[in-house]
């Protein structure tokens, strides 16, 4: 067949990957007509390539299911013996399944997602994942996850304290699973997995990693209950500039309210019935921290609200006794969580550098059969108005750790 001008040829409605394309090889005498699909061209050109999801299917508008797509480019890495996916700057759904990282294959976004958000708002973010609580990303083998944001699926950015403490009080879930609890060489084990350059917000776990050694965890930020928990952790983890942080609810008109008291009496049951000298936005279920009540020693500390009205409020396991004279504030403390920022059990030489916490019932938790962690310039910043908090907790059988420079807050 004699060389033809690409004018020549009959005009495609679509181009296929099964469609011959003819193309000329070198130049002058030496050149060739050649015919390949575009298929095999895509293979030659994009050979050893990172994949990218949208070649998968993927969409990435925030609304349509894309979990089968991305875990579809995640499986043909893994097949090729591991590589690297890459999303663009979308936001993509993971609603129908966990999404499983395989073995040596790197999930990577675009940039730092950073923390920090006028209003607290994170529904433009790029590189995003909106994750159904129901559902997990869950990293194997020297997989690795970077440079994403992922945001619990329904979170919106609060504009008042009764919408703030309702946002916190729906933190469910595990935005990220390291491991399966397994140990040794299983094909569900996560040793030397690698999180990098994350933002988590909204989740009970931000970081769940169990069962996994080796673990390297870095330049992470987030806002859940609990932030990383690190168990049968051996072989020296690396965790260097975590930081947990009420990013939901910070840097608000409404983050620091506290209601004024003005009266304090029985309710008619023997519980404390506070009452306030403007409407509060609190309800049944609410956590409060009650102080400067005069006369009545029984009604600061921690509560749990068990009725309230528009101006009243009875606090649960109360019992009331003395007589009110004067003062006293409700703060419901919308930038507390009421978890732990940094849980540690059964690991062998972890290391923490330039960590820090700031807002949780528990800062670090040094946990049984925790030994030798070298935790160095970390630091913690608890909610000093209430006294129930702790800032850092050693128990069982944790020995031979040791904490360099940083500095915890008195609580």
């Amino acid at each position: 067949m004699p060389d033809s001008k690409i004018t020549d040829l009959p005009p495609a409605s679509a181009i296929l990957d099964t469609d011959i394309s003819p193309f000329v090889q070198g130049l002058g005498s030496a050149a060739e007509t050649r015919r390949a699909t575009f298929s095999q061209i895509r293979a030659t050109l994009l050979a050893e390539r990172p994949l990218h999801v949208r070649d998968y299917g993927a969409v990435g508008n925030g609304t349509k299911d894309d979990t089968a797509a991305i875990q579809a480019a995640l499986n043909a890495a893994a097949s090729a013996g591991g590589g690297v996916v890459t999303i663009g700057p979308r936001r993509y759904l993971i609603d129908s399944a966990d999404l499983v990282i395989p073995a040596n294959v790197t999930l990577q976004g675009g940039g730092d997602p950073g923390g920090w958000r006028v209003n607290n708002d994170y529904t433009a973010l790029p590189y995003c994942f909106l994750l159904n609580p129901a559902r997990t990303i869950r990293l194997r083998r020297n997989a690795a996850l970077e440079q994403v944001a992922i945001i619990r699926k329904g979170f919106t950015s609060p504009a008042s304290v009764r919408q703030a403490l309702d946002a916190v009080q729906a933190f469910a879930g595990t935005a990220v699973s390291i491991g399966d609890g397994s140990t040794g060489s299983s094909a569900t084990n996560a040793t030397d997995a690698s999180v990098r350059g994350l933002l988590i917000i909204g989740f009970h776990w931000g970081i769940y990693s169990n069962g996994a050694s080796r673990t390297r965890i870095r330049d992470v930020l987030g806002d859940c209950t609990n932030g990383l928990y690190l168990g049968k952790s051996y072989d020296i983890a690396h965790n260097e500039r975590i930081n947990w942080h009420p990013l939901a609810t910070t840097g608000r008109n409404w983050s620091s309210v506290a209601y004024t008291v003005s009266g304090c009496a029985d309710n008619g049951a023997g519980l404390v019935r506070l009452t306030t000298s403007t409407p509060h936005e609190l309800k049944a279920g609410d956590v409060v921290v009650v102080g400067g009540i005069g006369g009545v020693t029984s009604a600061k500390g921690r509560f749990t609200v068990s009725a309230a009205g528009a101006t009243t409020l009875d606090l649960a396991a109360s019992a009331f006794s003395g007589t009110y004279t004067s003062g006293g504030t409700v703060n419901p403390a919308p930038n507390h969580r009421r978890g732990k920022a940094f849980h540690i059990y059964d690991a062998d030489m972890p290391n923490f550098v330039s960590c820090f916490e700031f807002g949780h019932d528990i800062g670090w938790h040094l946990d049984d059969l925790t030994h030798s962690a070298q935790i160095v310039n970390c630091g913690l910043d608890g909610i000093v108005v209430d006294p129930g908090t702790i800032g850092v907790q050693i128990s069982g059988l944790a020995n031979r750790n040791k904490w360099y420079g940083g500095f915890w807050s008195i609580r």
